[in-house]
């Protein structure tokens, strides 16, 4: 990122926090701590498997207590050099980001045991976060993950497409005009569910609208092919994506691949082979016969009618829900 873009990034505050469904628990339980409404458990712990604000949230935490003047805040390192202070308050909260990595450091995991049992019955005194649950945590002691799951753990789950949106839109925002909806929309799938990969795009995108001259439509074609979209697909099955479109629309499978003429059936089926186009390397005649031995020239117009269907907000968001559905219930 140049410093232009580094300048205009939001600082890790909770007015910056993009709030959706995956991560609203989380950021309400940091909110309570702040505010003094939290529970009487010790701890808080936050599990997040991606990228997808941990980190930010445990910044704003530290940052509002150090603006509002309230219990004094102490973040241990977790790293091979970390030297944590022999003493400190103890009304302090102990913020402790990815403690899983002081699986290196045994040494520290018996002082975290002693800072977990040093802390008063009744009071959050220590706020945690690792991308699995305790009870996942391999190379910390069985002591220290029985106190880690002993307290409130909240998980983030990946970013839904609203959220992915709004990430774009905000960022697009910062750097330049406003871009069409269509042009976010098309972002967003590329990105796959990664907040990461999406800010990259958004900053490639804007690099080739400023510097080329093109509209955000036309450099959006200059993006190339989706990035690894063979190596996501190839863990893709057809009967992960019928499955997953007749449960959104709680239909039989056999309603989307047999010759049902309920209308209804219509539009899941133009999904599920929008998806299957998207999601596995089948050709359209593979598809059209998996679909109850239709012709691939069907297939063709389905895709075409899905494509025009999909300028519709409410139609993507349904159809990238469904596909983060599928993509989410593949085995690791």
């Amino acid at each position: 990122m140049n410093q232009e873009a580094e300048d205009a990034a939001p600082a890790m505050t909770f007015e910056n926090f993009l709030e959706g469904e995956s991560n609203r628990l989380a950021r309400l339980a940091l909110i309570d701590l702040v505010e003094g409404r939290a529970g009487r458990s010790r701890s808080l712990f936050l599990t997040a498997p991606g990228p997808w604000g941990k980190t930010h949230l445990l910044t704003a935490l530290a940052r509002r207590l150090a603006e509002t003047g309230g219990r004094p805040v102490l973040s241990l390192g977790v790293g091979a050099e970390a030297v944590w202070p022999q003493y400190w308050a103890a009304e302090a909260l102990v913020i402790v980001d990815d403690v899983h990595f002081l699986a290196a450091r045994p040494d520290l995991q018996q002082r975290l045991i002693q800072v977990f049992d040093a802390v008063p019955a009744g009071r959050p005194g220590l706020v945690l976060s690792a991308p699995a649950p305790p009870v996942r945590l391999e190379g910390l002691s069985e002591q220290l993950r029985s106190r880690l799951g002993g307290g409130l753990v909240l998980s983030l789950s990946g970013p839904e497409y609203e959220l992915m949106l709004a990430l774009a839109e905000r960022r697009a925002g910062e750097l330049g005009p406003a871009w069409p909806p269509d042009v976010l929309a098309a972002l967003v799938r590329r990105a796959a569910g990664e907040p990461r990969r999406l800010l990259g795009l958004v900053e490639t995108l804007h690099f080739i609208v400023s510097r080329a001259a093109l509209s955000p439509a036309e450099a959006l074609v200059r993006l190339g092919p989706v990035e690894s979209a063979a190596e996501q697909a190839a863990a893709v099955g057809l009967d992960d994506i019928l499955a997953g479109v007749a449960t959104a629309f709680g239909l039989k499978v056999s309603d989307l691949t047999g010759h049902s003429r309920l209308r209804q059936a219509a539009w899941p089926r133009r999904v599920a082979m929008f998806l299957a186009r998207e999601l596995t390397r089948l050709t359209t005649t593979e598809i059209g016969a998996a679909f109850g031995g239709r012709d691939h020239s069907t297939v063709i117009h389905a895709l075409k009618k899905i494509n025009s269907e999909l300028k519709l907000p409410s139609q993507v968001k349904l159809v990238e829900n469904i596909k983060r559905a599928v993509l989410m219930s593949r085995p690791e």
